[in-house]
């Protein structure tokens, strides 16, 4: 799965992006995202907390770009991986980008777009998810690249808000029937099943249920 967004991001961003990086890693994914600075940054080091992530670069492997992530590519390195379809000694080029987002797209099968500007590259990312039938998903902060990203089809993700263990009825079910699938939830809460896998994610990183292989849910 990959977790994107802008460079220039807020401190909410960073934070949401950290947490779901931390918490995906905890289940055993593999955190995906492009080493740029803001979101993917804080998405990279969130995954390395608890678990692994992989780096999609828009230059060579010999050409760390940014710098300033020098330090986090190294330790990428040894937790991780890092891609590139690039010859050796290939600097970043602005049309580079676009072609590692489309990348980052195909190795997924989830897209996390945590918060992007109107003209965020992150954007491109969500266009490649939606040409590769990639469950496409967006978090609930205010800013342009996010509202347009809800006019092209991602589900959202409400990360402010807190969900009652006790009351809620996925939760009730899960307790009962696990490990349960998602179409059986679906049948089960008479859910629509996009809307299901959207409060499935929510639970996930607020860390009450686990997804096992196969699509099944357990409490965690």
């Amino acid at each position: 799965m990959s977790i994107v967004g802008s460079r220039k991001s807020t401190l909410k961003g960073r934070e949401i992006a950290f947490k779901i990086a931390k918490e995906k890693a905890s289940k055993g994914y593999v955190v995906i995202s492009g080493l740029a600075l803001g979101i993917d940054t804080h998405a990279h080091r969130g995954a390395l907390e608890t678990g692994t992530t992989c780096a999609v670069l828009g230059s060579s492997l010999d050409y760390v770009y940014p710098r300033e992530n020098e330090g986090l590519f190294r330790k990428i390195i040894r937790q991780g991986v890092v891609v590139s379809t690039y010859f050796p000694s290939t600097k970043p080029e602005k049309y580079h980008f676009p072609e590692r987002n489309s990348i980052i797209a195909a190795l997924s099968d989830e897209v996390i777009v945590v918060e992007a500007g109107e003209k965020s590259g992150a954007l491109i990312t969500a266009q490649w998810a939606i040409k590769l039938n990639k469950a496409l998903y967006t978090c609930d902060l205010d800013c342009p690249g996010n509202k347009k990203l809800m006019e092209m089809g991602a589900s959202l993700i409400q990360t402010g808000k807190t969900t009652t263990e006790t009351a809620d009825p996925i939760l009730k079910v899960i307790h009962k029937l696990q490990p349960v699938s998602v179409d059986e939830l679906a049948q089960v809460l008479d859910m629509d099943i996009t809307a299901l896998q959207v409060k499935l994610m929510e639970l996930e990183i607020e860390g009450k249920v686990r997804r096992l292989t196969g699509g099944f849910y357990e409490k965690a």
